[in-house]
């Protein structure tokens, strides 16, 4: 089985950090076999081997998303982990109204570079906002752990079970609930 060595740049702790605090937890999506905390910070893992991206675009559209079913119930895994109130160490990620005017801006710019990536996407993006309610939006737990990066390029799979690398920017998340409704959420 081939390893993979990663160090880690000194301002760039937290991938590190959710390792070495929470790796019984996190050890089901990744194959980490040690960790150093001290200089150089690095990690030493298990070859993941396929990655995702790389033949996306070549299979066919049922098995596309056949495979995009399984990265969300992967992640709705990962999602399910309750972590406990003292924990610390991770950001934590909050929606707020500054993300609806970024991923807006984000949108704009692919879509000047991709025809595939127009209005309708803003306009799914707007929706989504506006059902949400995100404004008011009101947190409490369970705190879950998030990936924070969850695209193709840092998901793997190995053994047929999708695995994640790069795990630098991930967080704590809550469970949240609208104010005029029970439906609860995960960010």
């Amino acid at each position: 089985m081939n390893l993979v060595y990663k160090e880690f740049e000194t301002d760039r702790n937290n991938e590190l950090n959710l390792y070495s605090k929470y790796s019984q937890i996190i050890k089901q999506f990744n194959k980490v076999v040690t960790v150093w905390d001290s200089s150089p910070k690095a990690i030493l893992m298990y070859d993941l081997k396929l990655q995702l991206k790389k033949d996306f675009g070549l299979l066919s559209d049922l098995d596309k998303r056949n495979l995009i079913k399984s990265m969300l119930d992967r992640l709705a895994v990962l999602h399910s982990l309750s972590i406990s109130e003292n924990a610390n160490g991770l950001p934590t990620h909050k929606i707020t109204s500054e993300w609806h005017g970024w991923c807006v801006d984000q949108m704009n710019s692919l879509g000047a570079q991709n025809p595939w990536a127009k209005t309708k996407w803003i306009r799914i993006i707007n929706n989504a906002y506006e059902q949400l309610d995100i404004k008011n939006f009101k947190q409490h737990c369970p705190r879950v752990i998030t990936h924070g990066d969850p695209h193709l390029v840092n998901k793997f799979l190995n053994d047929g079970q999708i695995g994640l690398i790069d795990w630098e920017w991930s967080a704590m998340g809550f469970t949240i609930k609208r104010h005029n409704d029970n439906v609860s959420r995960y960010i």
